[in-house]
């Protein structure tokens, strides 16, 4: 029907071409294994059954459902972007993980057989009030649904207060402003999931579960080049549609323009001169 043809281009992934999911993949931040002990250490505070299976929902290209092997008999990866499977399987093949296109409010998983439903990064594109109800169903009693984001990054460069924060003024220049009207709208509840109201709005999501904790203890600084810089933030969702919306060109220029900033700012000519950014992550842990 016309109504689940709508919903279908509702939740089409914003990274659906495998240009764009190589892209994701060489750039994006780790997804620190430390988040995945937490949520484990919230499970085992109440389960005491087998690890029998983990689902990683919005799985991309698999950097969060690494962090599961070795701590379930079977994993299962799920992501709505063909691309993003297709780049998760040739990054991490494994005995005991599986990669499947699926949707969030749909999971191809039997009712209450699942110990850890995992959402890195995602949950923000989800029909949320569906995909609750889904978590819930396949959940094992005792059973815990995990969903993180991370803060985009502070940029400084160490023992230099001044170049800090020239750096990083420039960085949120452009995801408060150039890119502001690009980011994510979800599509059924209408809240703009923007640069700076992740947390917030990853915390006031309505579940369906009584015990809930709230982890923000994990964060890492990373060294990187002023081009790898560039290159992750055009991988941003924001960036991303930017992108289809004013072409390579604009988006291309967008990012050199940020490279020559930052290099003026810290008086180098060359865009391999490293920088740090600091990721600092929020988990929802919620306990059937």
């Amino acid at each position: 029907s016309l109504l689940q043809e709508r919903e279908r281009e509702k939740m089409k992934s914003v990274w659906n071409t495998t240009s764009e999911a190589a892209k994701y993949s060489a750039k994006r931040p780790e997804h620190p294994v430390a988040i995945v002990d937490n949520v484990l250490a919230f499970l085992r505070k109440k389960y005491t059954g087998p690890m029998s299976m983990a689902l990683d929902v919005g799985c991309g290209t698999g950097m969060s459902t690494c962090n599961l092997f070795g701590k379930f008999d079977n994993i299962l990866g799920v992501d709505l972007s063909a691309a993003m499977i297709e780049q998760a399987k040739k990054s991490f093949s494994a005995d005991s993980v599986e990669f499947k296109v699926s949707g969030a409010e749909k999971l191809p998983v039997e009712d209450c057989s699942v110990q850890t439903v995992l959402v890195g990064r995602a949950i923000h594109y989800f029909d949320q009030k569906t995909f609750f109800q889904e978590a819930n169903r396949i959940l094992v009693p005792g059973g815990v649904l995990a969903y993180y984001s991370v803060h985009f990054p502070k940029v400084f460069v160490e023992n230099d207060e001044e170049k800090s924060k020239q750096i990083n003024d420039i960085f949120w220049e452009y995801m408060d402003t150039y890119l502001e009207k690009y980011w994510t709208r979800n599509a059924f509840d209408g809240q703009l999931i923007g640069a700076r109201n992740r947390r917030d709005y990853y915390v006031s999501m309505k579940h369906p579960f009584a015990e809930t904790e709230v982890d923000e203890t994990v964060s890492y600084d990373r060294e990187v080049t002023i081009a790898d810089l560039a290159r992750e933030l055009d991988t941003y969702s924001a960036a991303v549609k930017h992108r289809e919306e004013k072409g390579d060109k604009a988006a291309d220029d967008m990012v050199e323009e940020f490279v020559t900033r930052v290099k003026k700012a810290l008086g180098t000519e060359t865009d391999q001169q490293k920088v740090m950014a600091r990721n600092s992550f929020f988990t929802v842990m919620a306990r059937k």
